[in-house]
């Protein structure tokens, strides 16, 4: 069994990978983290080589199937999503351990992104029967892969409907969708 990989180590994976696949698809990748330390708004400048056009890219990495977006439930408004995504987003969702780890890659756009989080958060909020229980605020706000993958939720005796605002954003590694990174 593989040593188990600090939240830190795992990220940092995440960025490289995405840093590949970027190189992969003849963009340029600087990690950022190597010379801010904790950057807060982005992982990654990618830039053009060709049009010089440069994207801050932020990285997001989990091996459960919530990844969490590094912000409170109660800070998913919009005017602070609005503030704090400064551009596209890349979620890897890992499976496996070690030397046999694969990886599931999502693109989404700043737009994507902020939408995402603000509605399914709005939705966790306040469309969830919790038979007079309050939430806290101060919980974490996550993604699930599922919402990556263009799936919502259906209404039953716990919550209404989600109804996802977003079509799929799986990167099929076949298909250059790594360009839309620069797109937005």
């Amino acid at each position: 069994m593989a040593k188990q990989l600090s939240k830190a180590h795992l990220g940092t994976i995440g960025e490289n990978m995405v840093a590949v696949r970027l190189l992969q698809n003849g963009l340029d990748a600087i990690l950022a983290n190597q010379s801010i330390n904790h950057c807060q708004s982005y992982d990654l400048i990618c830039v053009d080589p060709v049009t010089g056009k440069a994207q801050l890219v932020q990285v997001k990495t989990s091996v459960e199937n919530n990844i969490p977006v590094g912000m409170k439930l109660g800070e998913c408004t919009m005017d602070n999503l609005e503030k704090k995504i400064v551009g596209p987003w890349v979620f890897v969702h890992v499976t496996g351990e070690g030397e046999n780890m694969n990886f599931q890659f999502y693109l989404l756009t700043r737009e994507e992104v902020i939408t995402l989080i603000y509605e399914s958060n709005d939705w966790y909020v306040n469309k969830w029967h919790r038979n007079g229980r309050t939430i806290n605020l101060n919980n974490p706000c996550a993604v699930k892969t599922s919402w990556l993958e263009g799936q919502g939720e259906d209404d039953n005796v716990k919550h209404e409907a989600f109804h996802n605002p977003i079509s799929s954003c799986l990167i099929d590694s076949k298909t250059v969708f790594w360009n839309k990174i620069m797109k937005d």
